[in-house]
């Protein structure tokens, strides 16, 4: 399992499951034009830390599930104009603590 994965800016979707159990992985960059996480895509990733996002759009997050067993996330980064939309967006807003403005 890789500690880093990048979902590039032309991906509009991370599907259900995509990541699941990928117990190494720690660092996640989502690009720009990310619209949709579906259920449980970082599903037990322990390990992850740090989820990086630039879309100022908040994506869709299907459930409240989609970093759950995710134990170690400290910091969701974001583009800094879309942090209260962030911390109060649908399923975002569990996070809200957590949601910082990218440096």
């Amino acid at each position: 399992d890789a500690t880093a994965v990048t979902v590039g800016d032309c991906t509009a979707q991370i599907g259900q499951t995509c990541f699941e159990d990928y117990f190494q992985l720690q660092t996640v960059y989502i690009g720009s034009a990310c619209s949709s996480i579906r259920l449980e895509a970082f599903y037990g990733c322990s390990a992850l830390t740090t989820v990086t996002i630039t879309a100022i759009t908040p994506p869709t997050l299907v459930e409240n599930n989609t970093f759950e067993g995710c134990t170690s996330l400290a910091h969701i980064y974001v583009p800094a104009e879309s942090v209260n939309a962030y911390k109060t967006a649908r399923y975002w807003s569990t996070y809200s603590d957590i949601i910082e403005a990218i440096v």
